[in-house]
């Protein structure tokens, strides 16, 4: 039954009627708050015309959201759940909006994780004024860091050499998992020689994942971490840095795993 024509009641279409007007949301707002309001309640709260109101209570009235009472209209149970669901869609929707520019460089389900840990964390994104952002974000983490783990999908000379000095000098100590791809690239000049002089202070671990890597990972000292995009060329395009326990864990957790399945590479196999 909906006389307003505003659609059959699929979710869809219920979507569609709240998304529609922010006079839908703003009302149903009201009704939570006091429980029981008027039409002049609903005004004196909303900017919206008299016809605006009273089509939004009619239309609320129909999907049984109110009901119609001597004092004017009262919200029902059914309609507390849907401000509390689509109050949680919007949430959802808005997180996916904001951490876009990193998702849109990971493979499909690639981040296993709860969109919600990912709020408070700080987004940097590649742009044409300053396309190495992402990257000099993640090398001033490795600059800073006693103890560095995480996944390395690609490789560079400048944060190689970075690494290699400070693991060389005694300040770092890391272990990564890192992709076919990268092992490759560091039996190679210049990085054989870089990578072998690291490995013999006994300071860095490297395995080598059977598979490619989906994402950079990057979990420093005891707190914190670092999840990045990047594009085919395996140029960094976005990175969030957290600090979410919940999201630490993941990480810890993920790279654990994905050590465990992969092969140490030792001095003897450059």
């Amino acid at each position: 039954m909906n006389g307003s024509g505003d659609g059959d009641g699929s979710p869809p279409q219920v979507i569609d009627f709240l998304a529609a007007s922010e006079h839908r949301i703003e009302t149903l707002r009201v009704l939570v708050e006091q429980g029981t309001v008027t039409r002049r309640d609903v005004r004196s709260e909303v900017d919206a015309s008299r016809s605006t109101v009273r089509r939004t209570l009619e239309g609320f009235l129909e999907r049984g959201w109110v009901e119609s009472t001597t004092d004017g209209y009262r919200i029902t149970p059914a309609g507390e759940l849907m401000v509390d669901v689509f109050g949680q869609f919007v949430e959802r929707v808005e997180r996916v909006e904001t951490y876009t520019p990193l998702l849109r460089w990971l493979p499909p389900s690639a981040l296993d994780v709860d969109l919600a840990w990912l709020e408070g964390g700080t987004l940097t994104v590649a742009t044409e004024a300053d396309p190495y952002a992402p990257a000099q974000t993640q090398t001033e983490t490795v600059r800073t860091a006693e103890r560095f783990r995480g996944f390395l999908p690609a490789i560079e000379r400048d944060g190689t050499e970075l690494v290699h000095d400070r693991i060389t000098a005694g300040e770092l100590t890391a272990s990564i998992v890192v992709s076919p791809a990268v092992s490759e690239t560091v039996r190679s000049d210049p990085f054989e020689e870089l990578l072998r002089e690291q490995l013999a202070t006994g300071r860095l671990d490297v395995f080598v994942s059977p598979d490619p890597l989906p994402y950079y990972l990057g979990l420093p000292d005891e707190d914190g971490v670092e999840i990045g995009g990047m594009d085919d060329d395996g140029i960094p395009r976005a990175l969030l840095q957290s600090t979410n326990d919940d999201l630490r864990r993941w990480g810890e957790e993920t790279f654990e795993s994905a050590r465990a399945d992969a092969e140490r590479l030792t001095e003897g196999d450059l």
